[in-house]
């Protein structure tokens, strides 16, 4: 039977994390500088993002902007690379429809520029169809009207979930008892949300 072996750290590792962290912390354009790197080594975010945790970090607003500006300039930050796959990934992974993906978008801190210029490059090879109706087979609920809301919810337009909702008939069968959101014309007000 192996015994447990024990690993003691010397005395100053502790101290030396520490001054690690310190000299991150360093106040001045510096500092903000390595912060800013520091946090994008962890994960892509929004110009708005980095800007707002340098300054939680305690860097000036001046500071933090030149930092966000630095790593812009060196590439290290880019909106239209994080973009380009964050409204991918939505699209295609979490069945997102096109207005809810930018809603998502504006709330995780995508400029309106970024948005509206690559919207359509990132959403290119999203089927919003088939995204559509793959989200109208993971709900348990099969009340016809509580599908159509859910899935403009989701920001699917109403002419993809007409389409999702016919091919699960076909395919699937009937729904469960409940007024079909679009057999009255008064509640379909053209293609208001085919934007």
């Amino acid at each position: 039977m192996q015994g447990i072996t024990t690993v003691s750290l010397p005395v100053n590792t502790m101290s030396t994390i520490k001054n690690k962290k310190k000299k991150i912390l360093e106040g001045g354009p510096e500092g903000a500088k390595r912060a800013a790197i520091s946090l994008l080594a962890y994960r892509e975010q929004t110009e708005k993002e980095l800007l707002s945790k340098l300054m939680e970090k305690g860097f000036s607003r001046e500071d933090a902007e030149e930092a966000v500006a630095f790593t812009v300039e060196k590439q290290y930050l880019s909106e239209r690379r994080y973009y380009l796959r964050f409204a991918e990934f939505c699209g295609k992974n979490k069945h997102f429809g096109r207005r809810r993906i930018i809603q998502e978008a504006r709330r995780k801190g995508f400029s309106e520029r970024t948005i509206a210029a690559y919207t359509d490059e990132a959403l290119q090879d999203v089927d919003f169809g088939e995204s559509c109706y793959e989200a109208l087979c993971q709900f348990r609920h099969k009340d016809r009207q509580k599908l159509t809301a859910s899935l403009l919810r989701r920001g699917f337009s109403t002419s993809d979930v007409r389409h999702a909702l016919d091919r699960y008939t076909e395919e699937q069968g009937s729904f469960e008892e409940g007024e079909d959101f679009f057999e009255d014309d008064s509640l379909y007000d053209g293609d208001f949300a085919d934007e």
